[in-house]
């Protein structure tokens, strides 16, 4: 991702819109649902009375909710995901959405005669002949397959400019400077060496003769001579008045 600001900040609100749709798309769709599709009924056929039934969406599509929850959990995953899971959350809204299209474009093509004929069979001793007056309720299924087409144009979206989205944590690592050939550099190892011990011993006999001598063995030479010479100007007596 790049470090322009007005970079940055489209990226963020392409971000915020695909969440956006596919908040929207799954609310809708699982309202949706709960709408009267389809009115059906069947005519009195002595001895047997006349049977009636209102069918939601959710019986008319099986899959309306299901589809629903994936595109409302999509929408989440894109904030947590990286690149590579944002092509599959990606592809998946677009399986989805054109899945849901076909099931209710199909619906309405076929003006519900394929549901009014399963719902028929359960009173076959009606007759065989007998098949359900419908009435198909037409706003709540275009409704739905509206809503159907924003995961398929966010996952589109989502493969075309996911990639240079940002990623939720990304701000709080460490960043690593980079070498002349843009390959992450670590530190060296004399850097490693000076940060885990910065004074650094000879060796054991060093150090025993530095405390016979009356030194600090943990002080380097150099800082020794540094530190001996205000000493010494100390101790040299100052001029006779």
């Amino acid at each position: 991702m790049t470090d322009n600001p007005s970079t940055a900040g489209s990226d963020r609100r392409g971000l915020l819109l695909a969440v956006a749709g596919c908040v929207v798309a799954a609310t809708v769709l699982l309202l949706a649902s709960e709408q009267e599709w389809l009115r059906l009924s069947l005519p009195a056929q002595p001895p047997l009375p006349g049977e009636s039934q209102k069918l939601t969406g959710r019986e008319v599509v099986d899959s309306l909710v299901p589809v629903g929850i994936v595109v409302g959990a999509a929408g989440l995953a894109l904030i947590a995901a990286r690149r590579i899971g944002r092509l599959v959350v990606a592809v998946v809204l677009v399986v989805a959405g054109l899945l849901l299209m076909a099931l209710i474009g199909f619906f309405l093509y076929d003006d519900g005669s394929s549901v009014a004929y399963s719902w028929a069979q359960a009173y076959a001793e009606v007759g065989e002949s007998a098949f359900p007056a419908r009435e198909v309720s037409v706003m709540p299924a275009v409704v739905a397959l509206l809503a159907g087409g924003i995961p398929v144009a966010v996952g589109c979206f989502t493969l075309a400019r996911g990639r240079w989205w940002p990623v939720m944590g990304v701000r709080f690592e460490r960043r690593t400077p980079l070498d002349a050939s843009g390959k992450a550099a670590g530190p060296s190892r004399s850097g490693t060496a000076e940060q885990s011990d910065p004074h650094p011993a000879a060796s054991e006999a060093a150090m025993w003769a530095a405390l016979e001598r009356g030194e600090d063995p943990t002080i380097s030479p150099a800082q020794a001579g540094t530190t001996a010479a205000p000493a010494a100007t100390r101790d040299q007596p100052g001029p006779r008045p």
